[in-house]
Formats: C-alpha cells, structure tokens, sequence
C-alpha cells in the first residue's frame, strides 16, 4: 500500500485542479490510500474525507470469517494464525496490500514489525515522522466514517469506525475512544473528535452494499454546503 500511497500523491501533485485542496472520499481499501496520502503527503491538502467502508483500523481475520462469534469461530481464529504465518513475512507484506494492514489480536508483536499500518497509526515507539503524520491529519475540516451494518467482509466491522479488538484476544470490542491510538492521541483522532469534526453513519447491508440514495444522502449532508469540483465528478459518474 505504500506504493500505491506515492502513487496516488503523483497523480494529485500532478493535477493543477487540486493544488489548492480537494475533498475526498474512498471506497473499502482505498480509503487506506487516502489516509496514507493524508499523514504521509497532505500537499496538496485533502479538505474534508469521507471513508465508505474502509478497513481504517485493519482487520482480524480473512473475510467471511468472523473470528469472534459463531459456530466457525475458533475454526476462523485458527485459519487466520495460519495466515498470519505467511502474511507478516517481508515478501508478502512488499507483494499482497491486504496483508498490510492485517491486525491480529494475538500477534501484535508481529504485527508491529509491518511497514504500513503500524506507521500510520503512531504505533511505532520513537518514530521520526509521528508528529508529521498527526499534524496533517489533524488539519482535516470534518472526517466522515461510514460502517456496513452487516459487513462480511472486515472483521471486526468497527473498523470502518476506527474501532477494533482489545489486543490479545477476539473478546473484547473496542470503541474507537477506548483504542490506544483514540487515548493517547497518536494520530489526531482525538483531536478531531474533540473539535466535533468526526461524523458516523452506517449503511444497511453488507459490504460495498449501499444504494445510489445512500451515497447522495452522505454527499449532500457533508459536501453540499461547499460545493467543489469533486461534488460535481462523482454526481456526473452516477447519472
């Protein structure tokens, strides 16, 4: 992901339209691009984020296994400890971006020693770029996240609210102001929570699954006050 992170920051440095500062807003994995362009780059500086379903705070488990309740759990649990054997493992962290923002409960050690996730969330003692990372995305004017009531896909699904588990198990479900990275402020997800500049909506469904009336009604609520150019790219896509 983070090739696609400096791929990304190419384009929009290369797009004189949005040298003054754009609006964005990502769909599942992409929204992780424009949180890593956000805290890594931010020049031009994205103005307001909407994430739709996005793995903000990573996953636990492969999708369509929930490893914290149901008949399958300790069979999901198991899967994913399997994968996590492979996934931390420096080839495919550089080869498989889902892999990079894999967050085990039970493998937090591991997990920490990845190049992507681990950074952008501060989570990385002595970090030479922690303030840089903070202060960008504390410049954000309103950040958007929007959850999947019944996603299969991202486990937990609290994710998508930069929720996740209590490291060290599957039982314990995390708000996002009970996560480390909301208390200590890591990366300027309290500040902004604390400025009212965090917003939450869900959608019904799973995954991906939202209507065209769920995507305008986000839109209009957030971005239709300050009307801007990317309003009018994604409304002309969806006519």
């Amino acid at each position: 992901l983070n090739k696609e992170v400096e791929f990304f920051a190419k384009k929009v440095a290369a797009d004189p339209g949005l040298s003054k500062g754009f609006n964005a807003m990502g769909l599942s994995q992409g929204n992780l691009v424009i949180r890593g362009y956000i805290e890594k780059f931010n020049e031009p500086p994205v103005k307001n984020f909407i994430s739709m379903h996005g793995p903000l705070a990573g996953v636990a488990s492969i999708p369509h296994c929930n490893p914290s309740s149901g008949l399958v759990r300790k069979l999901c649990q198991q899967v994913t400890e399997l994968v996590a054997a492979a996934a931390y493992t420096t080839y495919v962290q550089d080869l498989v971006a889902q892999a990079n923002y894999l967050r085990i409960p039970l493998e937090i050690k591991e997990y920490l020693k990845t190049p992507f996730l681990p950074d952008l969330n501060n989570e990385v003692e002595n970090s030479i770029n922690s303030n840089k990372y903070k202060s960008n995305f504390e410049s954000l004017e309103s950040l958007v996240l929007i959850k999947a009531k019944s996603d299969t896909m991202i486990y937990p699904k609290e994710s998508e609210w930069f929720g996740f588990f209590e490291d060290g198990g599957y039982e314990k479900l995390l708000t996002f102001r009970e996560t480390k990275w909301y208390k200590k402020n890591l990366f300027g997800l309290k500040t902004l929570d604390e400025k009212n500049k965090v917003h939450f909506e869900t959608t019904e469904g799973d995954h991906l699954r939202f209507t065209l009336d769920d995507l305008y009604g986000v839109l209009d609520k957030y971005w239709k006050k300050q009307p801007t150019a990317e309003l009018d790219e994604i409304e002309e896509v969806l006519k």
